[in-house]
This record gives structure tokens, C-alpha cells and sequence, in this order.
């Protein structure tokens, strides 16, 4: 692992790490690995501990890490099952709070998310990003991974990219007979 200077965003220095560090795992480590104490990483980087914190606290959040007092942070292996519906859930904060689609990409996802989708490795999946809020302020971000063959209407929507597609996805996954399946 050498040395990676991260470039000038227009973004939070602690975001554009996150964004940085979520692909470093999904191509240099594995499920379960421990990742190099934080000074390392914080000097790979060249960031302050606290902004390599503050990305690896989202990372963690967003389900990617686990840490553990006296184990370190390893790599999390993806969450398979979680609810896609629109449906409100019992989340601290004000009335409205909800998860809010934003952004979807389709490309070949991470490895252990194709193991864990028992997909081809190169088998495109839809990556929707949804956010959760409360009162105004982002405190939770996830990724979901959706096969392509799990939504096969999704081609007749006129949705490109973005939270559009996302939506559309969703909207798709709504449709399908899902009881019992994980």
C-alpha cells in the first residue's frame, strides 16, 4: 500500500475519503479483512486522523465496516434482506423523515456482493444510493445492490440515471412477489 494524495473536491475532505476508501475495499480487501490502524491509513491519505475517522464512521454507518475494540476494522460482508419498500419505519427524528433514493448506477458490483448474490461476477447489478434524514440533516446512507435480471421491466422506464432511476428500480422491486425471499 503506498501513499494516495487525494485530489482538491468541492466536497468535504471526510466525503471524498469515504468515496476513496469504498473503493480501495472493494478492490484491495476482502470480506472480514482488518484494514491498517488509522495512522497508517491517515498517512496513506494525508489527512488528520480525525477526517479519516469521520470517513470511516460513515463507512460504517453505510454497513461497508465493522469495528471492534481490540480487533480493528475490518472489511463488513453486504447485507443481504433489507427492506426496499417505501413504507415508514419506526426512525427517531421528525414526521416525514425517510429514505430518499439518490443516485443509481448499473455496473458489476463489488465481489462478495456478487457472491452474495450468487451473480456473475461481471453480471451487471443496479447500485441504488438512498440517504436517510432527520430533521434536515443526513445521519445514514446505504447501498443496495439489485440484479438486472430482478427488475427485467425496468427497460420499458424512460429513467437513465440518477435518483430517477433509482426510483424506478425501487418501484419495480415493489411489484415483484417478494414474501419469504431474502
Amino acid at each position: 500500500m503506498g501513499t494516495t494524495q487525494l485530489e482538491t473536491v468541492p466536497e468535504p475532505k471526510y466525503w471524498h475519503l469515504r468515496t476513496v476508501l469504498s473503493e480501495a475495499l472493494d478492490s484491495e480487501f476482502s470480506v472480514g479483512e482488518i484494514l491498517p490502524n488509522e495512522r497508517d491509513l491517515a498517512a496513506r491519505f494525508g489527512v488528520a486522523r480525525a477526517t479519516l475517522r469521520q470517513a470511516l464512521e460513515q463507512l460504517e454507518l453505510e454497513g461497508r465496516l465493522q469495528r471492534r475494540r481490540g480487533v480493528g476494522t475490518t472489511v463488513a460482508p453486504p447485507r443481504v434482506g433489507v427492506a426496499v419498500g417505501s413504507e415508514q419505519h419506526v426512525w427517531p427524528g421528525a414526521p416525514g423523515d425517510a429514505w430518499q433514493p439518490t443516485d443509481c448506477v448499473t455496473a458489476a458490483p463489488p465481489a462478495a456482493v456478487a457472491d452474495a448474490l450468487e451473480t456473475g461476477h461481471e453480471v451487471p447489478v443496479h447500485t441504488i444510493r438512498r440517504t436517510r434524514g432527520t430533521h434536515g440533516q443526513p445521519v445514514a446512507a446505504e447501498l443496495l445492490y439489485v440484479p438486472a435480471a430482478s427488475v427485467p421491466d425496468l427497460s420499458a422506464i424512460d429513467a437513465p440515471a440518477g435518483a430517477a432511476r433509482a426510483r424506478a428500480v425501487l418501484r419495480e422491486l415493489q411489484r415483484l412477489d417478494l414474501d419469504g425471499q431474502d
